[in-house]
């Protein structure tokens, strides 16, 4: 298996950590998983058992740069804009759209449309380099962008209106080895749905007055 595809799979259920509060187990989902923070999990080693030497994480990311500096300067950047832009405005719409026990119109409102502009950016991006977001070659950022865009149909977001995302992402989720990561996402999901209402809203505690 590409490690590449492998893990952008275990990106898309990072969600997987929470297993503690879902009552999921761990073991359910035995591979690293890199989550919104780009920080590698292994659900499978023990604290304080250290990364054998050529697989520490630091070199695993690596893997994932582009060669050239100019084209690795240019992923870090895209790479960035998932960190600082994509991805938090799109765990906010999902928050309140799908989370949230009552519906706040601004809230809605406000990331909707910010949601759809950096889609936009992606989709001009994409359309730029007719392949991946870096360029030609599948990088970090594709990996850390994916996991969000998968999201589209449960936020309610048409990847028809976004024609060089809804390639891009067809691509990648074509990708044989991606697709048979994804398989632990199922168990995930049916344990999800059976959280308690009061574990449920310790991920959403309301303000201490």
């Amino acid at each position: 298996m590409d490690r590449r595809d492998f893990m952008v799979a275990a990106a898309a259920g990072a969600a997987a950590v929470s297993a503690s509060a879902t009552g999921a187990s761990a073991k359910k989902f035995p591979f690293p998983i890199i989550d919104t923070h780009v920080h590698l999990y292994d659900p499978t080693r023990p604290r304080g058992v250290p990364w054998p030497g050529p697989e520490q994480p630091a070199s695993i990311y690596r893997r994932f740069l582009p060669a050239d500096p100019t084209d690795r300067i240019i992923c870090i950047e895209w790479l960035m804009w998932q960190m600082s832009g994509l991805g938090p405005m799109l765990g906010q719409h999902g928050h309140f759209r799908l989370y949230a026990e009552e519906q706040h119109p601004y809230a809605l409102d406000r990331f909707r449309r910010e949601a759809e502009r950096l889609y936009a950016v992606l989709d001009r991006r994409l359309g730029e380099t007719g392949r991946f977001i870096a360029g030609e070659d599948y990088t970090i950022a594709d990996i850390a962008c994916f996991p969000w865009v998968m999201t589209h149909k449960a936020q309610g977001f048409d990847l028809a209106t976004w024609p060089a995302v809804k390639r891009w992402f067809a691509e990648l989720r074509a990708r044989p080895a991606l697709q048979r990561g994804l398989i632990g996402l199922g168990d995930f999901k049916k344990a999800s749905k059976n959280i308690p209402l009061e574990k449920r809203r310790s991920f959403f505690a309301p303000a201490k007055e």
